[in-house]
């Protein structure tokens, strides 16, 4: 009786405590509506205004000098945080996926309920190979038969009999475990099976000898000299047919290595079963030869490639040596499009239907009937023989216990243990390219069931290619396109291309973004790139699994730097991640975004980052920074002019965070001039030197005594290697070599300490005694252990500049507009759309087709790099903020706006309006507002708000 009213008297009096709190709360908000009254200004500009307030008197002393202690603080924890031992990934027992060790936890095997782990019945054929004994009592004793990776086993160090070890296993794994369900991606539901030693080392060719099916390939050539400037892997060049020993070095077939792969295959694979070995073709193969096969239908290819579907060849170019024939091809009237504009020659291809023309594409022969990329389960084991020995594991594949996403998948297969799905030269473009058309054939697939696009299907249904001729002259001439019909035709490619992974319309997106931050706090005045070292790295060899440890290996067992290279370039999802890694903390702990104290740069209010991918595919990524308490570049202009103090603060502020030389390095005032540097370069490299890059030296710790010194010496040893500018060719690339000034502004002007400032122009120009170094932040310098730049955006010009620096060059395109209506002058040649009945829907459906063959023709033209697009599997973004968006679109507002609210004209001009024009305009206003509605949302009157509703969002 005495415990019940205990509990009671506690309710009671936690009723009155939320009794009194919720009475302040709406006296506070009674206070502050009066507040907004008696100002007569809405509430929310009230808390704006007085938060801005708080907030400049908060930072009204800015800026004031880096605090030294909290700069070593977070090169500290970004110390401990990148080190090889934190970022070690580690294997699952149950999925077999790599993980790193704060994703990673140990579970008991006597707690986990082996029939979750239970294969498929018929994995438990001998042919499969697959062990069960583990040297568990509880597993062997049981009569399940379940998979785990070894790998993922910690063995008990004490003799425990009954439990000799325990498993490894992700966070994901346990959940599903603890959940009492089967892991998604267990080995149970995704098991595939180590690849042969027989199936290791076959060459393309030897593959496309045994496999049933395989990957179409095309051999692109160059077409001319515009082409000359391509990064591209070539294997014959000559003015004539290669010889025979030349094409034996690439064509030539180990007839040995495919008779013991073929007879393990029909011994093991599911899918050779009924394969029978034809004795008499095999015995005409030749050992270390070119088969005759491939002799027989190679020819010199001169004609359409269309009536060739059974011949490999060589073609000869005839665009070079042809110029008048172009000539007469370009002054053709009856030509859609400009001949000299089709810079890939598979549009070239495509394109030519007859007249003399040559073939730029060389077709592999193969099948009229594809594989079905949606539905066939046996597709990636087929195309993909040596991944799949056992021809199981594909995406649907009829073993599996539960279905897995098509992404989900590639993605948990690039994550294994094993890691022939990433060593793999063709799989993760393959994948990438059906992933690609999946995500285009549903986006437009939901687009065309929409009901407004009914009407865009019958604007794109008039569409003919002179309409597209004209919007290319339009392009041409920097011109608006006016035709309704292709601008229609543009808007819904762009719709769908703006949500298809690397399509050239999501880097719209990052535009639209960077302008909403900057509308929301201001210019940026920071601007930075960051150029990790990546294929020098301790991370990165980890990743690859050649771990280097400086302290422990002999100078000859070293790796060279062209290994390591040949090493990171094998691997490039290592690559991926270091670089995200590497990003993240930087963010997280140098920059110091969202801490009290600040970090390096001082308090970092916003960010915004951005991927680049060089043509060797290694990324690197600019930076726009806002600061907390920094004025705009007016404002700060102003302050340089009349405000000494200010001048002061701001210029020891910026000599600080921006070093342009390297004389802060030398103690007593001593420094290094550029001849001394240059000698320096020209100085042969010890062996020492050259094997050991000095990203490879661990970051000095910042917790020991003699940390100054050690700090200047790495800066030092980093600086000579990374930060020092030689101008090369590629400094002239955009003048064709007629300028003799570098393109990156070198040599810089010298500058004596402490710098200048030109308070009427809003110009600082910092101490530079060195015209080659990078401008550089010494601790972002050491934390990606090679190049970075700073700048320091004090005016209105250089904000712009560095904008649209991202924004436009940044974001730049593979293919531009002008190629996109090439392409659809090429498509609507085959596919001249007929206008149906109105009651027919088959203008729909052929609206709806060509949009979808437009977007495929589209990321066909796409150059994109293996780590690039090894970051788009993975799910790793082109960019980085801590800012959310939403789409509004401000057009059906507007349309509502201007319907509820009409302008009012004089009564002499409402007196001239016809009355029949003024209903007709009223109905065709409407019914755009309908269009416009329909396709986001709807709006309407909430008491005396305005309000939309999605249309596509089930609230």
């Amino acid at each position: 009786m005495v415990q019940v009213n205990y509990h009671k008297h506690r309710q009671e009096q936690q009723y009155k405590r939320r009794e009194i709190s919720r009475i302040k709360r709406q006296q506070a908000c009674i206070e502050k509506d009066t507040k907004a009254k008696e100002a007569n200004i809405p509430l929310r500009i009230l808390e704006l205004k007085n938060e801005f307030n708080l907030l400049k008197k908060q930072y009204a002393n800015w800026p004031q000098p880096i605090d030294k202690i909290i700069a070593n603080n977070v090169l500290a924890e970004f110390r401990d945080n990148t080190s090889c031992n934190k970022l070690r990934e580690l294997c699952c027992a149950i999925c077999s996926g790599l993980f790193s060790q704060e994703y990673l936890t140990i579970k008991n095997t006597r707690k986990i309920h082996l029939p979750l782990l239970e294969i498929n019945k018929a994995f438990e054929r001998s042919f499969f190979e697959i062990d069960f004994t583990y040297r568990h009592p509880h597993i062997d004793g049981s009569d399940c038969k379940i998979l785990l990776d070894r790998n993922g086993f910690i063995n008990q160090n004490s003799n425990n009999n009954e439990n000799p070890f325990d498993l490894q296993v992700c966070y994901s794994c346990k959940r599903s475990l603890d959940m009492n369900k089967t892991p998604l991606f267990s080995l149970a539901n995704t098991w595939i099976g180590p690849t042969p030693p027989c199936l290791q080392g076959l060459t393309i060719l030897e593959q496309l000898l045994i496999s049933t099916g395989y990957l179409c390939i095309n051999l692109i050539q160059l077409t001319n000299q515009k082409h000359t400037h391509y990064k591209v892997k070539v294997v014959f060049i000559g003015e004539g047919q290669p010889s025979e020993e030349q094409l034996k070095k690439v064509l030539h077939v180990r007839k040995h290595k495919v008779v013991i792969a073929l007879n393990w295959l029909m011994e093991h694979n599911v899918l050779y079963k009924n394969v029978k070995l034809n004795e008499i073709i095999l015995n005409s193969l030749l050992e270390n030869e070119i088969p005759i096969a491939l002799k027989a239908t190679t020819v010199v290819v001169n004609i359409n490639p269309e009536e060739i579907q059974h011949h490999t060849g060589y073609m000869v170019d005839l665009v070079d040596n042809d110029d008048n024939y172009v000539e007469d091809k370009l002054n053709n009237e009856e030509e859609v499009f400009n001949y000299n504009e089709l810079y890939n020659p598979k549009i070239v291809q495509e394109s030519s239907n007859n007249g003399k023309d040559s073939s730029e594409v060389i077709l592999i022969p193969h099948s009229n009937k594809p594989i079905n990329k949606y539905t066939d389960s046996t597709l990636l084991p087929v195309g993909i023989l040596v991944l799949f020995p056992y021809g199981i594991g594909g995406h649907k594949d009829k073993f599996r216990k539960q279905h897995i996403l098509f992404k989900q998948y590639i993605k948990h297969l690039l994550q294994l243990y094993d890691c022939k799905f990433r060593y793999h030269h063709s799989f993760i473009f393959a994948t990438f390219d059906i992933l690609q058309r999946k995500d285009i054939a549903s986006k437009t697939y939901l687009m065309a069931k929409h009901a407004n696009f009914k009407r865009s299907a019958e604007l794109i249904s008039e569409l003919v290619p002179h309409n597209i001729k004209i919007a290319i002259k339009q392009e041409q001439n920097n011109q608006p396109v006016t035709n309704k019909f292709v601008l229609e035709l543009l808007r819904n490619v762009n719709i769908v291309g703006e949500k298809i992974m690397g399509s050239h319309q999501s880097c719209n997106c990052l535009c639209n973004e960077i302008h909403a931050v900057t509308i929301q706090d201001g210019t940026p005045l920071l601007f930075l790139t960051i150029n990790p070292t990546d294929l020098h790295n301790p991370i990165v060899m980890m990743y690859v699994g050649k771990e280097i440890d400086i302290n422990a290996l002999f100078l000859e067992n070293f790796s060279t730097a062209t290994k390591r290279v040949r090493l990171a370039h094998l691997d490039p999802i290592a690559v991926v991640k270091y670089y995200n890694i590497l990003t993240r903390h930087i963010i997280k702990f140098i920059l110091s975004y969202r801490r009290s104290n600040g970090g390096v740069l001082d308090e970092i209010k916003n960010y915004y980052v951005v991927t680049e991918y060089q043509d060797r595919g290694t990324p690197h990524c600019h930076i726009l920074v806002w600061l907390h308490g920094a004025s705009n570049p007016i404002e700060i202009q102003d302050c340089l002019q009349y405000d000494k103090d200010f001048r002061i603060q701001l210029m020891n502020y910026v000599n600080e965070i921006v070093k342009e030389d390297i004389s802060y390095l030398f103690p007593n005032g001593n420094y290094i001039t550029d001849k001394m540097l240059n000698a320096e370069y020209k100085t042969q490299n010890t062996m020492l030197e050259k094997k050991i890059h000095t990203s490879f030296l661990p970051i000095p710790n910042p917790q020991t005594p003699t940390f100054n010194e050690n700090f200047r010496l790495d800066i030092l040893a980093i600086t000579k290697l990374t930060l020092v500018h030689k101008c090369t060719r590629s400094c002239k690339k955009y003048h064709h070599g007629k300028m003799t000034n570098c393109h990156f502004d070198f040599p810089y002007e010298l500058v004596k300490a402490p710098g200048k400032i030109y308070p009427e122009l809003g110009i600082i120009v910092l101490q530079c005694l060195n015209a080659y170094i990078n401008n550089h932040n010494l601790y972002i310098t050491t934390s990606c252990y090679k190049n970075n730049n700073i700048k320091f955006i004090a005016t209105v010009k250089l904000v712009l500049a560095y904008i649209h620096y991202i924004t436009d060059y940044i974001t730049k395109t593979d293919i531009n507009t002008h190629n996109s209506f090439l392409m659809y002058a090429i498509i609507l040649n085959k596919f001249i759309m007929q206008t149906s009945d109105e009651l027919s829907r088959e203008y729909v459906i052929k609206s709806w087709q060509l949009i979808t063959i437009c977007l495929n023709k589209i990321i066909e033209q796409a150059e994109m790099t293996g780590p690039q697009i090894l970051a788009c599997l993975l799910n790793i973004n082109d960019h980085y903020t801590p800012n959310k968006f939403v789409l509004i679109y401000l057009d059906s507002f507007e349309t509502y706006l201007t319907l509820q609210y009409p302008i009012e004209y004089s009564s002499k001009l409402t007196n001239l309006e016809d009355q029949n024009s003024n209903t007709a305009n009223k109905k065709e206003a409407y019914q755009e507002n309908e269009i416009i509605s329909d396709e986001m949302f709807t709006i309407a009157n909430s008491g005396n708000r305005i309000t939309a509703d999605n249309l596509q969002i089930d609230y």
